[in-house]
């Protein structure tokens, strides 16, 4: 065994503190019991029990916590077999059924008994190849009341959780050291007297118990408990209700069981009966939790009257895999309850097993116990919320993790889906996001219900989904339908602000710059312009960052004198688009300079263009120089730009040069506009455009 117990062992003396008399609702149970099973111990403390428990001592091997984090195995997880005990408690036909499809471990005293229980299962048809033996001694066969929890710890083992079992039958405490042994697992023993029957979790760190749990451990505080089960058995969110069946037992099996980690069945009596708003108030209690899936509880209803001519036990079953075995005993109910668990748990085999041998306070739950399987395909995921906003695309998110240490397969990774209204499921591949994270996009469509689940398989041979019965039951969420949008977008821009309403064309290229936004998205922002009356030019602003939207306006179309009129328009993503104008009902309005003719281009200044070479200018003949030089005079040092103009005074280019020195300098220019396009032949002007009076300098250009 990897580590029974740690080196310190912990002896400590558990007394149970009851009543002095012993329970009289027992002492009719108790006469019954004994008539019908000569010899065989209880689920419940017998008399003589009952008075040893007033001064019952034992030692219990406490060790530390396991590494963390820790996770306890809930019922409905992937299992490989089950544990029971013989002499037997149960049926054969649940032996017969159990052994099918999964291990069935039968804890014997020895060999003799061992046969014994071989030869049986034989005359009743079990499959002996799906049987295995353990040997140790054990008081009784109520196995899912001290049989070991299953844990994986932080290293991603399958461990036993130890404690005290809450009976003075010292066998049937220490089956789980047993069961460890044989099984060669790690060992923790948690010092918290307990019982299997009052217990159950959603294998996501969510537990629930009555308050038996609390009695029986006075000498701890509730924060203690807490602190206990968080430790060695990763609950988080430990549920401990009153018992609303008010029999001595206590058990939470008795009228409660995890169906899934979202779903809960608990038991309904008549009206009449003085338990029913013990009843009803642990239902609204449930329906009023939320579940480790962020949602409340489905709570799931099944009759259980009880009674003595025919018990109605109907939340004691068993959930092995994608089979639920639930106990009948001939009642009028029995088919009912069938149906309860067809509806709760669609796609599972829901299989009834008859026995006179069911009570209400113990069945097949209180006489079995699930055994996880320890290479088991584990697949994490937090559903997507039931309602969503309007979307085309959902992401799935999911850890998916081979306790078997196997390869998963990568290309059956999945998310199997369907919109409402289709018959069939589609399927995406799973990313791969490292660290056993895994990713997928599936299509939605607003205003539908969207249904999908997990798939996964990996090279041990293991598939699993989630949830566990896949397509049968999947996931479910709305999306919300995509609101009618009937807003506009906002514009803000300022409008270009000429001197004397006159735009030079030393100040080309012009950024109209517009913050452009929308409840929903923009979808585009344009800019619009007509010059001297002429049809609509349109051109695309840019959306640069955010809100932000630019468009640089150059010298295309403009001329000297020209009047130009321009306004913005913007539409979003709506269908049909909403559009806003700016501004609304008319135009922002400028007009350009007068560059003046060849004639009075010419001025007498002091800083002057004073000439250009090659001029005239081939792109035949100069094909390997770098343009055409251009030579200028400054009366003092400045910054300086150039502006190329065509013979109708619309702007070309403007060449910025930056700091030049007083006097005589040179500049080249690659003969290109704005667009860096070859200009085409003609004659050109270059004027010093910094300089209240410059003489222009003329350039022919041929081609």
């Amino acid at each position: 065994m990897k580590r029974l117990i740690v080196a310190i062992v912990l002896i400590q003396m558990i007394v149970l503190m009851f009543a002095v008399d012993y329970p009289e609702q027992l002492i009719r149970k108790q006469k019954e019991w004994s008539e019908k099973h000569p010899g065989e111990l209880p689920i419940w403390l017998t008399p003589e029990e009952f008075k040893q428990m007033q001064d019952y001592g034992r030692a219990f091997y406490e060790t530390d916590p396991p590494t963390g984090p820790v996770r306890n195995v809930a019922e409905f997880e992937p299992m490989s077999a089950v544990i029971i005990r013989y002499p037997l408690g149960i049926p054969y036909s649940l032996i017969r059924e159990m052994a099918e499809e999964i291990t069935v471990i039968t804890v014997v005293e020895n060999t003799s008994t061992q046969n014994q229980a071989i030869s049986n299962y034989q005359n009743n048809n079990v499959n002996i190849d799906n049987c295995e033996f353990m040997i140790a001694p054990t008081d009784s066969y109520w196995t899912r009341d001290f049989s070991p929890w299953f844990i994986f710890d932080g290293n991603n083992e399958l461990a036993v959780v130890n404690f005290p079992y809450n009976r003075p039958r010292p066998n049937d405490n220490d089956l789980p050291i047993a069961f460890a042994n044989a099984y060669d697992l790690n060992l923790y023993g948690m010092n918290l007297s307990h019982t299997g029957g009052n217990y159950m979790s959603d294998g996501m760190g969510v537990a629930a118990s009555t308050t038996l749990v609390w009695s029986e451990n006075s000498n701890l505080s509730h924060a203690q408990v807490d602190n206990l089960v968080q430790d060695y058995l990763g609950i988080t969110t430990y549920h401990v209700l009153e018992d609303p069946l008010a029999d001595y037992i206590e058990h939470v099996d008795c009228w409660g069981k995890f169906l899934d980690v979202d779903k809960v069945l608990i038991g309904s009596v008549p009206q009449s009966d003085p338990r029913y708003n013990d009843y009803e108030a642990t239902a609204d209690y449930f329906a009023n939790s939320i579940s480790s899936y962020g949602t409340p509880y489905q709570v799931f209803r099944v009759y259980s009257p009880g009674g003595y001519s025919y018990a109605t036990p109907y939340t004691n079953s068993l959930i092995l895999n994608n089979r639920v075995f639930v106990p009948q005993t001939g009642s009028t109910h029995d088919a009912q309850a069938i149906e309860v668990y067809q509806q709760a748990m669609p796609g599972y085999e829901i299989i009834g097993i008859q026995s006179n041998g069911w009570y209400d306070t113990d069945a097949l739950h209180c006489r079995t116990h699930e055994v996880a399987d320890a290479g088991m395909l584990y697949v994490y995921h937090m559903p997507v919320q039931p309602e969503i906003e309007a979307c085309e695309t959902v992401n799935i998110e999911t850890y998916i993790y081979p306790y078997s240490g196997a390869e998963v397969y990568s290309d059956s990774l999945l998310v199997f889906f369907k919109i409402e209204g289709e018959n069939t499921f589609s399927s995406v591949l799973l990313n791969d996001d490292g660290d056993y994270f895994y990713s997928a996009e599936i299509p939605v469509v607003p205003g539908s219900d969207v249904y999908y689940y997990i798939h996964a398989a990996d090279a041990s041979g293991r598939s699993v989904n989630h949830p566990f019965i896949g397509s049968y039951d999947p996931h479910v969420f709305h999306v919300a339908e995509a609101e009618q949008d009937t807003i506009p977008p906002t514009i803000l821009h300022d409008p270009i602000d000429p001197v004397g309403g006159v735009v030079t064309f030393e100040s080309l290229p012009l950024l109209f710059t517009a913050i452009v936004t929308d409840n929903v998205a923009v979808a585009e922002v344009v800019y619009e312009i007509r010059i001297d009356g002429s049809d609509i030019m349109t051109y695309f602003f840019e959306n640069t960052v955010d809100d932000v939207w630019e468009y640089y306006l150059g010298g295309e179309n403009l001329f000297a004198n020209s009047v130009v009129e321009y306004r913005i328009f913007a539409a979003d993503n709506a269908e049909p688009a909403n559009t806003r104008f700016y501004p609304q009902e008319s135009w922002i309005v400028f007009q350009m300079e007068d560059v003046g003719s060849e004639d009075n281009l010419e001025f007498d200044c002091i800083d002057s263009v004073i000439g250009t070479y090659p001029n005239p200018f081939s792109f035949a003949g100069n094909s390997r120089t770098e343009g055409i030089n251009i030579r200028f005079s400054l009366s003092e040092s400045r910054s300086v730009t150039l502006s190329i103009f065509d013979i109708k005074g619309r702007l070309v280019n403007n060449l910025s040069v930056g700091e030049m020195a007083k006097g005589s300098n040179t500049v080249s220019w690659n003969v290109r506009d704005y667009n860096n396009t070859a200009v085409s032949s003609g004659i050109y002007f270059v004027k010093i455009n910094n300089s209240p009076q410059a003489k222009a300098g003329k350039i022919l250009i041929i081609k």
